[in-house]
């Protein structure tokens, strides 16, 4: 015992020593002197994960069942890295195209909404599969923030419809006269639309931009419709899960306060720093990657929250507007997976009076018509221009009135 407490002892003190010449007499003369710093602390973990092993085993009675335990914990511990480490060959990158943006592109307000600059911007996709250019767009933003929505006849258009929610509101890929609210506004004279969208955004954005935004002093007209694209992930973003914690870490956070109202605390990452550093860490794994693995699991709790962030967005827009309308318009889901929640959000959605348009069934069989390229399934401007011709039909857009369901 005494024995394993002197070397472990010289360890620590030999580490320490070949620490003090490497630093006075080699590191000075070494040109790539980074490299040798790595491997320096990597040689300094080992001796002192050996250093720990030995001190702690001067004070364990080795029983067969606690070697047994160690075995099995150090066989655990191999098994697991083995497994990590196949997936990292297994596993490619999951981005299947890559785009490019200006630098002065966006900025964020204090707590982190990120907001378009004013100006035109130039985006380029590029295949990473065949290297071909997917798309090469001009963003038109101004000075409010909105992307601008080409109409060729403005005159007597006495109300407004604004469009909120993500990239599939903003138009990634596809031009300025392209995009679902520049569609809406062709088929209709009615209705001035404006298009709040923006990549990214999920529910708790819409929240943070109608508690940020003063729609009268943007918006000419004095009444109007509010249309929320809403997707799958949005219930994602609305959890801050595992699968975009990469880059929805800082995004806006909204959490209940005494008076069960939702209230912006800052980010995911400063209001939820545990679990946003857990999914961070999960995240860089390949083998759950490989098993498709994402916390939390998407069920009645998650859709709820969602739902309930929905519902406050709504009753900030009817405070602005008591005599608008708040409309969820539900893109087209593509496989059976998302219809079984899709229900399951339009269940919630029935419970607190939020009217809403299901497209189900709208988009046919062929997908490719419907979706950029095969590597970036945002919407066509096929697609927009088929859903803007339902939305103008189910709103009756051109009558006199709001239909009611």
């Amino acid at each position: 015992m005494k024995k394993t407490l002197k070397i472990s002892l010289f360890l620590i003190i030999a580490m320490g020593g070949l620490w003090v010449v490497y630093g006075l007499m080699a590191r000075p003369h070494i040109t790539a002197s980074y490299v040798t710093d790595f491997y320096m602390i990597r040689l300094t973990k080992i001796i002192c994960v050996i250093f720990f092993i030995l001190f702690i085993s001067n004070f364990i009675r080795w029983t067969p069942s606690r070697i047994a335990l160690i075995v099995g914990v150090v066989f655990s511990l191999v098994l697991m890295t083995s497994m990590e480490l196949i997936a990292r060959v297994v596993v490619k990158d999951g981005a299947l195209f890559d785009r490019t943006f200006p630098d002065n592109y966006l900025s964020r307000d204090k707590t982190g909404l990120k907001i378009p600059n004013p100006g035109k911007f130039r985006s380029v996709s590029v295949s990473r599969v065949t290297k071909k250019v997917l798309y090469d767009v001009i963003y038109t933003i101004d000075d409010f923030g909105r992307r601008v929505t080409p109409i060729q006849n403005k005159d007597g258009r006495g109300k407004f419809i604004l469009f909120l929610g993500c990239s599939y509101t903003y138009g990634e890929g596809v031009q300025d006269d392209q995009t679902l609210p520049a569609y809406v506004g062709a088929l209709t004279d009615k209705y001035m639309p404006y298009n709040y969208g923006f990549h990214g955004r999920g529910p708790h954005d819409v929240l943070a931009l109608l508690d940020k935004i003063d729609f009268k002093k943007e918006l000419p007209q004095r009444n109007g419709i509010l249309i929320y694209t809403f997707m799958l992930d949005h219930i994602n973003r609305s959890v801050g899960s595992m699968s975009i914690v990469d880059w929805n870490h800082d995004h806006v956070y909204y959490a209940r306060n005494t008076k069960k109202d939702f209230e912006r605390v800052g980010t995911f990452e400063t209001a939820c720093p545990i679990q946003t550093k857990l999914y961070l860490f999960l995240r860089k794994s390949s083998f759950l990657k490989l098993l498709h693995v994402s916390l939390p699991r998407i069920g009645h709790q998650q859709i709820t929250l969602t739902a309930d962030l929905i519902n406050a967005a709504k009753t900030r827009f009817l405070n602005q507007y008591p005599q608008g309308k708040f409309i969820v318009n539900i893109y087209p889901p593509l496989d059976n997976h998302e219809r079984i929640i899709f229900k399951q959000m339009i269940s919630e959605l029935k419970n607190r009076n939020i009217l809403y348009l299901d497209h189900d069934k709208l988009f046919g069989n062929e997908e490719s018509k419907y979706v950029l390229s095969k590597e970036d399934p945002h919407p066509s401007a096929f697609a927009y221009k088929t859903l803007a011709e339902s939305i103008v039909s189910s709103l009756n857009l051109n009558g006199p009135l709001i239909r009611e369901w």
